[in-house]
């Protein structure tokens, strides 16, 4: 019977604690039931901190942005246009309207953009350079020819631009057109300007004569008078290579038969026209 009763208490021993131990367990958990709860509140208060520091940012960056744009030592009060010798600096610094503005707020494609529409002008750049100034590079459309109509005579460019009213005579290179119609800003017919200057290039040293003059007209295309006194018409920039081949070919044949001629017109492939 005593036997029983202890293997009882011995039983009842491994189902419950002591009191004393039981307390300890409880505080235990307290404890750390509460350094739960303080580590989850700061983790809440740092996730708020983080949240009003991302809203912040961009209020933060408009105010510099405000800042910035009314700053006075950013104002321009220096404008350089450099490039520019065909241009009248004045007129375009005054369309321009840079000064007093400030220096963040310039709209560099818009200058340029706006530069670009006179005729004179083929390509802009616009620096800023800290903490006043905007500097305007222009390059400038370059005369190569000059094309005269019954109207009068333009300047023109290796794309052929119209740059400026011209004097008729003058050290580069005449093309009579027929045809009026032309303006400054406007662009003569595609492909003459190219071909013009293949055949002063190519002419001397392919055929031993000299282009003098350039002719134009919608009809017959480019022809070239030489300094023999002949006539070669060229149209287009077509087969040019073909072309001149059998201009030099002629010239031979004529020269072999004393032939003489005052044109030969080079549009028809392998049948060129003599007169």
């Amino acid at each position: 019977m005593q036997a029983k009763q202890g293997s009882r208490a011995y039983s009842l021993g491994q189902r419950r604690l002591p009191a004393a131990r039981r307390r300890s367990v409880r505080r235990k958990g307290e404890v750390t039931g509460y350094v739960h709860q303080l580590a989850a509140a700061l983790k809440t208060v740092a996730g708020a901190r983080r949240v009003l520091a991302v809203a912040a940012l961009p209020v933060v960056l408009l105010a510099v942005i405000v800042v910035a744009f009314n700053l006075p030592q950013l104002k321009v009060t220096q404008v350089e246009i450099v490039g520019g010798k065909a241009l009248d600096i004045n007129r375009a610094k005054a369309s321009l309207r840079l000064d007093g503005q400030n220096l963040l707020a310039i709209d560099a494609p818009i200058i340029e953009k706006m530069l670009r529409q006179q005729p004179a002008v083929k390509a802009v750049t616009v620096r800023r350079q800290w903490p006043n100034k905007v500097i305007v590079q222009v390059e400038e459309r370059r005369p190569v020819a000059i094309w005269q109509t019954p109207e009068g005579a333009f300047a023109v460019d290796e794309e052929g631009y119209v740059i400026s009213d011209a004097q008729a005579q003058g050290p580069l290179p005449a093309i009579v057109a027929q045809e009026g119609g032309l303006r400054v800003g406007s662009r003569v017919p595609q492909g003459v300007m190219g071909l013009s200057k293949e055949i002063i290039s190519r002419m001397p040293r392919e055929s031993g004569a000299q282009p003098r003059q350039f002719q134009y007209s919608t009809s017959l295309g480019l022809s070239v008078v030489t300094d023999q006194g002949w006539k070669a018409i060229f149209g287009d920039d077509r087969d040019l290579d073909f072309k001149m081949a059998t201009l030099a070919a002629v010239l031979r044949t004529a020269k072999e038969r004393k032939l003489a001629f005052q044109q030969v017109d080079l549009r028809f492939g392998e049948r060129p026209f003599l007169r």
